[in-house]
């Protein structure tokens, strides 16, 4: 898989959210990064006992991807997938030790990016990583939905 044609999506149900890890492996030059992408969510704080959240309330997203990898991952884009009916309302923190090389922020509609990244190698016992946690508005409608991440280069 090249540079130019790394895609992820990794899959995960929002209201009840359930959301899982997933890898992948970008060539970079001489070196190869690998990309552990998390999603997690506060939804629990809001949610009954099954999970669901209310309709119409704001909810939050992390996603970590992490380069565990011995080479840097450059012009790594993050797109979040959001569900039909969710609204992205605010990004709450930007964490690790990516280098942003171009600036995109999220408008109020369609799905949130965040720009270009270059995500460094991980050095001895630590790993480099991009950590995006931001709000959003689930929909009116209850159910289960489906959320991506896609992650471009």
């Amino acid at each position: 898989m090249g540079p130019k044609s790394l895609r992820n999506v990794a899959n995960a149900l929002a209201v009840s959210l359930l959301l899982s890890p997933v890898a992948l492996a970008a060539c970079t030059g001489s070196e190869t990064s690998r990309l552990v992408i998390t999603q997690t969510t506060d939804a629990r704080a809001g949610a009954d006992h099954k999970g669901h959240v209310s309709p119409g309330v704001f909810t939050g997203i992390t996603l970590s991807i992490a380069n565990t990898g011995a080479g840097a991952a450059r012009g790594v884009v993050v797109e979040d997938v959001l569900p039909e009916g969710f609204h992205y309302y605010e990004l709450t923190t930007l964490g690790g030790n990516a280098i942003r090389t171009a600036t995109s922020d999220p408008g109020i509609k369609g799905n949130p990016s965040w720009g270009t990244w270059t995500i460094p190698a991980g050095t001895g016992n630590t790993v480099s990583a991009l950590v995006l946690s931001f709000k959003v508005q689930v929909p009116l409608n209850p159910g289960d939905y489906k959320n991506q991440v896609k992650i471009t280069t």
